[in-house]
């Protein structure tokens, strides 16, 4: 009941000041003049929702109107108060042209049409953007501690539509702990006006266990009832260097609107009153807010206001929902048709390339097969001549343990100690061995039979650059080819055998640098006097010295590892060296790369056509500048 009367006797004191001041007939000294509007314009009519009381905002109500009434005519201004919901009817219907409610409650109305004019700030909070927040409140001997303690208790609060006193709260709910309707227990509320008592009578009774109400009142109820202090208390505060506690994020705070049918003369004049008005005593004024995302969230999380159609399934909601994904899908239709168009026409153009395409890679096929099968025969031909000096070798672990064989075989019979499966046997380990020399002997036999050694007069240059075609045609391992030719040389040999000492050159080379990103194989050809000098060179592991020193020997091989155990690679590098009565070197700094330089004779009646620069020099300052 003291509360009620308090309400009472605050709403007389309102109106007695509004009536005070509109009867001050001498406007300061200081004052403007003041316009009076068209006498067309008709009459005021502001609107102002019933609020809570106690509210920190409640003084600049009379002053606000005394200044309307100064600055449109004391006789024009119609004041009336609404509830929430009957000012909501009114702003649609146009009933209002002026009304003071909550930020929210502006927002609610902006998809009908609704204006902003000004917003309260004051010297606590001077951004209008960030004003007003929501407490929730316990009693101090409750067991919640934090707001998370609170899941499942009952909540209290005034109105399903309170912005400050129950959304902004159920706002923070939602971002700590989802669904706001999932995490309390149920929910009472207890009207506009005297609900804010009304829900802490409850909180006070036990019937709810938390209330949501507008931050500050708890402080102004505290203050007019001294005997409640200690009685209750707010979770989680926040601001605690403010005078009054919160449980919330700052929110626009009271604000004042015009109706969509509002005259421009009337948005004009009263924003101008309002701004040009001077702080009120509690030190709030009004302001251009200019940041409502945060209450436009607010709602869009809570599913209410202008995002209450989010709740039931709808056509507005569902494009609302899902118009980015309609969108993508849209464009993929549109995408779809226009590759189907642009591919049917291209389609004949595509067509012909393809057919050209295959033709040429027929071709290439054959040229990479053709060059397969010389280079196969030839490295068969380079062979003959070496087979000769390994064939004793081979041919010696057969025949060796064919007369161990027989030997013991004898002294077995010699001495009467030879058995029959002893025999057996030995005869089986002779018949093995005796296939393994017959094997090596058909190898060879199968070599000989080649075309004999040719000599005639070719390029160098010519043989490298055909050899290095037939290899980027026919190889398995791939590696970038990087050609100097710093003169030509005329030889006499056979080119054929040129061409395999390349392969194998180039060959060794790229494999020493596959899987590098920056791998690269160099080949270069120079010649001075009577010498041409061929270089194979790469950027992969190094060589020490003594790998070099098992290089330069006469059974090094650069394949050592394959199954016949010949290791022929290096061996045909070198006898066609020897044949064209050359020589090769390795060198390597240990660290990165490994160069094979071979010089080759030019015969005496070749002329070489460039003598600037000796063929070691030229490709030492080459390196020189890779490096």
């Amino acid at each position: 009941m003291k509360r009620q009367f308090f309400r009472k006797t605050a709403a007389g004191m309102l109106l007695s000041a509004i009536c005070a001041i509109c009867a001050l007939s001498a406007p300061a000294s200081h004052a403007a003049p003041v316009r009076p509007l068209p006498a067309e314009a008709g009459d005021v009519r502001v609107g102002i929702v019933a609020f809570t009381s106690p509210s920190p905002y409640e003084e600049i109500i009379p002053q606000t109107l005394a200044v309307l009434g100064e600055k449109l005519g004391k006789s024009r201004i119609v004041v009336r108060e609404y509830t929430l919901a009957d000012l909501a009817e009114a702003v649609q219907a146009g009933s209002v042209d002026v009304f003071i409610a909550s930020a929210g409650f502006y927002r609610s109305m902006v998809p009908h049409g609704a204006n902003r004019i000004a917003t309260v700030f004051s010297r606590l909070h001077p951004d209008p953007n960030h004003a007003v927040g929501s407490a929730f409140i316990v009693r101090a001997d409750s067991r919640a501690k934090t707001l998370e303690d609170t899941r499942g208790l009952t909540l209290g609060a005034t109105s399903p539509t309170a912005f400050t006193g129950y959304l902004i709260g159920l706002g923070e709910v939602a971002d700590r702990f989802g669904d706001p309707d999932k995490f309390f227990g149920g929910t009472k509320f207890y009207g506009g006006g005297a609900g804010a008592e009304k829900a802490l009578d409850a909180l006070r009774k036990g019937e709810v266990g938390v209330i949501s109400l507008r931050n500050c009142w708890l402080e102004r109820e505290v203050e007019t009832h001294p005997e409640e202090k200690g009685e209750f208390r707010v979770l989680d505060p926040r601001g605690t260097d403010e005078p009054c506690a919160r449980s919330t994020d700052l929110y626009p705070s009271w604000t004042i609107g015009s109706s969509p049918g509002t005259a421009p003369w009337i948005s004009k004049a009263v924003t101008s009153a309002v701004l040009a008005m001077p702080e009120t005593e509690g030190g709030y004024s009004w302001g251009i807010a200019t940041d409502f995302r945060a209450v436009d969230e607010l709602f869009r999380k809570l599913r209410v206001g202008h995002y209450a159609y989010l709740r039931e399934w709808s056509l507005t909601r569902f494009l609302v929902a899902w118009w980015p994904a309609l969108l993508i899908a849209l464009l993929v239709v549109l995408g779809s048709v226009a590759h189907a168009i642009r591919t049917d026409r291209l389609v004949k153009r595509r067509t012909a390339e393809l057919r050209n395409a295959l033709r040429l890679q027929q071709e290439f096929e054959a040229r990479a097969r053709r060059a397969s099968e010389k280079a196969a025969f030839i490295e068969k031909l380079g062979i003959v001549g070496e087979l000769c000096s390994v064939f004793a070798h081979e041919m010696r672990q057969p025949l060796g343990a064919i007369t161990l064989y027989a030997q013991g075989m004898r002294s077995l019979i010699r001495r009467g100690k030879a058995s029959g499966p002893q025999m057996e046997r030995a005869l089986g380990k002779l018949e093995e061995q005796a296939a393994r020399a017959s094997g090596i002997v058909d190898r060879v036999r199968a070599y000989a039979r080649e075309k004999e050694f040719v000599r005639k007069r070719f390029s160098l240059t010519a043989t490298v650059s055909d050899a290095l075609e037939n290899y980027e045609a026919s190889a398995s391992v791939r590696a970038k080819i990087t050609r100097h030719f710093a003169n030509d040389a005329v030889l006499t040999g056979d080119p054929v055998e040129i061409g395999l000492l390349v392969h194998n050159l180039v060959k060794n080379a790229a494999e020493a640098v596959q899987g590098r990103p920056d791998g690269e194989v160099q080949v270069t050809v120079a010649s001075s006097g009577g010498t041409a000098l061929l270089s194979v060179s790469d950027n992969g592991p190094g060589l020490s010295a003594e790998r070099l020193a098992e290089l330069e020997s006469p059974k090094a091989s650069v394949k050592s590892g394959k199954h016949e155990g010949l290791g022929l690679g290096l061996l045909i590098v070198k006898a066609i060296t020897e044949r064209a009565g050359g020589r090769i070197e390795f060198k390597s700094d240990g660290v990165k790369g490994v160069a094979a330089y071979v010089w080759l004779p030019v015969p005496a009646e070749e002329e070489p056509q460039e003598e600037s620069e000796t063929p070691q020099e030229s490709i030492e300052e080459k390196e020189g500048k890779n490096d």
